[in-house]
């Protein structure tokens, strides 16, 4: 009997702070300094479980559990910059914005245990837990340049659009090798850089806002909002081609959102829902050991061609005050 159940958690935050001035009458300008932070949690479980198994060093029927878990802590660091331009006429208005490249730092703690029993009690030598801790990996984060329009159809109706193009393609990643503690001088750190094969992507997003004036006090405005997004991922995935060659193809998600809020003159409360798909390629190599299987195909691999499918729920509640 073989298991596998596979957790993720993820939070990748930014502090901004921002400054905005106008430069003429339809014309405004500014810059924010980006602080990226965050934690993320990766944990997985292999679970072979083999019942009435001949054992190796003697004639008794045993049953065998080999079980393997990896958890995986990551923090996120890392610093850019924000540059933007906006244009705002009666009825139409246009921004420029541009994000300056910059390194993602991850920092990686990992925990690996794995045990082996026999008629439920733990084999000496066979069970082990490893701790490798401050394993730093180090991601180009690339020049990110968006642009958008607007149009106010009426005084209570908006339609907006916009594109945002991430060149990936030039991203590169490295991996610390080395690292030596020098008293009284600058540590050593070595890095090996490795290639990501990442593609430059453009996503784009529609979408529009109505105004409704509900003519009471305790809800007097009330923004009902949708929208929809492709998305495109950096990452390919594979894909096995006559058996032996693997070849990269693109994975590209769509989102679908629906917005309400209610708006009074300084606060503005809003709630928002968001549904993504995605789907892709994937190879997954699977190695064959252990009790149980025939000798002929202990240490054999092989892999499995098929496809990976994603379904993602994100509700968002948002408060703005105005001061």
């Amino acid at each position: 009997v073989y298991t596998r159940t596979d957790e993720y958690r993820s939070g990748l935050e930014a502090i901004n702070i921002g400054f905005v001035t106008p430069i003429s009458e339809k014309l405004s300008g500014g810059f924010a300094i980006n602080v990226h932070t965050g934690k993320a949690q990766n944990f997985s479980r292999i679970s072979r479980y083999t019942p009435k198994t001949l054992a190796f060093d003697s004639l008794q029927t045993v049953e065998e559990l080999r079980d393997s878990t990896w958890l995986d802590t990551t923090s996120y660091s890392g610093v850019n910059f924000t540059l933007g331009l906006k244009y705002g006429g009666e009825r139409f208005s246009a921004g420029l914005v541009i994000q300056t490249p910059y390194r993602l730092q991850l920092e990686i703690d990992r925990k690996v245990t794995h045990v082996r029993e026999v008629n439920g009690l733990p084999i000496a030598g066979d069970s082990e837990t490893v701790f490798i801790d401050n394993e730093i990996v180090q991601l180009d984060m690339p020049l990110v340049i968006g642009g958008g329009l607007a149009y106010q159809v009426t005084d209570n109706f908006l339609l907006a659009a916009d594109g945002e193009y991430r060149a990936y393609g030039g991203s590169d990643g490295r991996i610390r090798t080395r690292f030596v503690i020098v008293p009284g001088a600058k540590d050593i750190e070595e890095f090996q850089d490795t290639t990501l094969d990442w593609r430059n992507v453009f996503t784009f997003r529609l979408g529009g806002e109505y105004l409704l004036e509900t003519g009471t006090e305790l809800f007097p405005v009330v923004p009902i909002r949708a929208g929809f997004a492709y998305i495109p991922f950096p990452e390919k995935g594979l894909r096995r081609v006559n058996d032996t060659l693997l070849t990269r193809e693109a994975i590209n998600a769509t989102r679908v959102t629906l917005g309400l809020g209610i708006r009074w003159s300084q606060v503005q409360l809003d709630a928002a829902w968001a549904y993504t798909t995605f789907d892709g390629p994937m190879v997954r190599d699977i190695r064959y050991g252990g009790a149980g299987v025939p000798a002929g195909l202990d240490g054999a691999t092989a892999m499995l061609d098929g496809n990976m499918e994603g379904r993602q729920h994100e509700f968002r509640l948002t408060f703005t005050g105005i001061f």
